[in-house]
C-alpha cells in the first residue's frame, strides 16, 4: 500500500481536475500555444498549470497591445513628429502602471513579460516598446505563430519557480524538486521540469516545517517516512489514516 500511496491519496481525496477544467481543456487542446501541452483529455495536474502559464502570457501580451495602442491613440496628432528615442520615453513614462502590476518573471538580468517569445523580444517589450511602431514589429500583435518559442525549453526552471506558476518551490536534491499546489493543497514532484508525480493531501497545510519534511521525504524517495508524516500529522483523509497506520505497523514488525 505504502509504494502506491499517491494512487490512494487521489482516490482518498477525489483528487481529479479533469471535470474543473473541462472546458478549459477543450479550448486549449483547439489551440496552437496550448496543445503541445495538453495533448488528451486528461492532463495531469503540472500539465495544466502549463496551460494557466500560457493564459496568463497571452493576457499580459494582450494588455501590453491594449495599453500601448491606447497611448498611441490619445496622442495621435503629436506622435508622428515625435523622434523614436521620444516616443520610448513616453510610452515608458505612461506604461508604468501596467508594468508594476504585470505578472513578470526575471530571467539572466531581463525580466519576460510574454514566455513564449525569447528574452530578446521581451526585452523589447519592457524597454523599448516604441519598437512596436515598426510595421515588422507591429505585425507581432496579429501574426506571432512563427515567433513562438517552447517556453519550458527556453526559460526551465526559472518559468516553475515564478509568478507565472501558483506553487511554492519547497526543496530540491540531485535535479529532483518538490512544489506545494496551495490552491489544490497537493505536492508535485518534479525530475527537471518533468512531472513526476502528485501527491494529494486532504486539507491544505499552512506548517513551513511541515511542507519542508514531507518534501524531503519524497526527494530521499523514502515514502514510509512520507506516510508516517502523514499520519502523525493527520494529512489524509480519516479512513486512509487507518489503513495507513496499520500499513505501517505491520510493516515495523516485518522488519
Amino acid at each position: 500500500m505504502i509504494n502506491k500511496i499517491a494512487h490512494h491519496l487521489r482516490k482518498a481525496h477525489r483528487f481529479n481536475l479533469q471535470p474543473l477544467y473541462k472546458r478549459d481543456i477543450k479550448r486549449w487542446r483547439a489551440s496552437f500555444l496550448h496543445q503541445t501541452i495538453i495533448t488528451n483529455n486528461k492532463p495531469h495536474v503540472l500539465a495544466i498549470a502549463h496551460a494557466q502559464m500560457i493564459d496568463q502570457a497571452l493576457k499580459n501580451k494582450e494588455e501590453f497591445q491594449k495599453v500601448s495602442e491606447a497611448i498611441r491613440f490619445d496622442f495621435f496628432d503629436i506622435w508622428q513628429d515625435m523622434e523614436y528615442a521620444k516616443r520610448n520615453e513616453f510610452l515608458l513614462l505612461n506604461m508604468t502602471s501596467f508594468y508594476e502590476n504585470a505578472c513578470v518573471m526575471d530571467f539572466e538580468n531581463e525580466q519576460i513579460l510574454v514566455p513564449f517569445f525569447d528574452p530578446l523580444l521581451n526585452a523589447l517589450m519592457m524597454k523599448r516598446p516604441a519598437v512596436f511602431d515598426l510595421p515588422q514589429y507591429f505585425k507581432l500583435y496579429k501574426d506571432y505563430k512563427g515567433n513562438c518559442v517552447d517556453p519550458l525549453k527556453t526559460y526551465g526552471l526559472s518559468l516553475l519557480h515564478s509568478p507565472f506558476y501558483p506553487f511554492t518551490h519547497l526543496h530540491s536534491l540531485n535535479h529532483e524538486h518538490v512544489f506545494y499546489d496551495a490552491q489544490h493543497h497537493a505536492l508535485l514532484h518534479c525530475e527537471g521540469i518533468a512531472f513526476k508525480e502528485v501527491y494529494a493531501l486532504y486539507e491544505p497545510i499552512d506548517d513551513a516545517t511541515i511542507l519542508k519534511e514531507l518534501s524531503l521525504a519524497l526527494l530521499n524517495h523514502d515514502l514510509v517516512e512520507f506516510t508516517r508524516l502523514g499520519v502523525h500529522h493527520q494529512l489524509f483523509h480519516p479512513n486512509l489514516l487507518n489503513k495507513c497506520d496499520k500499513a505501517l505497523r505491520k510493516r515495523k514488525k516485518g522488519a
